[in-house]
């Protein structure tokens, strides 16, 4: 009953975002344009796409080695292929790792550890993010907006800081997991007792996260290059630097597990962020909604590895 309520929820929510950002632009204008993008750059992002997963799963990979998950590079590219294929309609884009840490789980006979990597893999990732959208920041054009931006930015650069401060350091570690007992039941406590243990083992290979993170930088940028291309595609008058900007700031957002998908708050978002830079509500929804479509058609290598995953079982 709590799932369907959380879902009817996210639901919900989903439609009130669409709403407000359809309610912005005429419906038939934006259609139109969607339906009159230039070939070329859209094969180029679904290409950038395409490259962007498969890279992310070699990042994924890097992350396990050290909790002992060595199964070989290719069901990593495998299940992150699986996992981008449901982003797209589970809740953000954060949705598709609950799927690829399952199918990891089954894989090495790993119960807890295999979602530990999942986590330290995302976590590099949003590391990533908060690096290309804070040197964007500094040198980007942002109008009178630009100190409140930038204090945003450094208030996500150092919680992100904080946060891994804690997780890689031990005795900050297994203060935060004693807190932490203090306030869950037994039954939690059983199934996080080795996701801590293995948060823990990270200690002694720091390289290989900071590694990670500085791979996660060029994956990000082959992800922020494919959203660019769709921009060419749409004819809209932005130069890379403002993309660079708006893209990790608005896939930020679309982690919060609020819409399936990050369906309404991913085009509400770029209608906040670009009309800094005179675009308007219809151009800004229009590449909003052609991300998702691209997430979609990206994601149809996912899909047929999925189905021949199923067949495998």
């Amino acid at each position: 009953m709590r799932s369907w309520l959380l879902r009817l929820g996210k639901l919900a929510v989903t439609s009130g975002f669409l709403w407000y950002a359809l309610s912005k632009v005429d419906v038939e204008n934006l259609l139109s344009r969607m339906a009159g993008v230039t070939a070329l750059p859209v094969l180029a992002a679904i290409l950038c796409w395409v490259l962007m997963q498969a890279i992310g799963g070699l990042r994924w990979a890097l992350l396990a080695h050290p909790l002992r998950l060595d199964p070989g590079w290719s069901p990593y590219i495998r299940f992150s292929f699986i996992g981008n294929f449901f982003n797209a309609f589970l809740p953000t884009f954060v949705g598709g790792d609950l799927v690829r840490g399952y199918y990891l789980t089954k894989h090495s006979g790993h119960i807890s550890f295999p979602s530990v990597s999942t986590l330290m893999d995302r976590n590099a990732g949003v590391g990533g993010l908060i690096l290309l959208g804070g040197a964007a920041a500094l040198v980007a054009d942002i109008g009178p907006d630009k100190p409140l931006l930038l204090a945003v930015v450094g208030a996500l650069l150092l919680g992100y800081l904080l946060a891994n401060l804690v997780l890689l350091t031990p005795s900050l570690l297994k203060r935060f997991q004693h807190a932490l007992f203090r306030v869950v039941g037994a039954k939690a406590q059983a199934r996080l007792e080795n996701t801590f243990l293995g948060i823990s083992m990270f200690r002694d290979h720091l390289p290989t996260f900071l590694g990670a993170v500085l791979l996660s930088v060029f994956i990000h940028l082959i992800s922020i290059s494919a959203i660019y291309f769709l921009g060419i595609a749409l004819d809209l008058p932005l130069g890379f630097l403002v993309y660079l900007l708006a893209v990790p700031l608005v896939a930020l957002i679309t982690m919060v597990p609020v819409s399936i998908g990050g369906l309404g708050v991913r085009e509400t978002s770029f209608i906040a962020i670009l009309g800094q830079y005179g675009v308007d509500p219809e151009l800004s929804v229009t590449l909003g909604l052609t991300w998702y479509l691209l997430i979609v058609v990206g994601g149809v290598p996912g899909l047929i590895l999925y189905l021949l995953e199923r067949t495998r079982r």
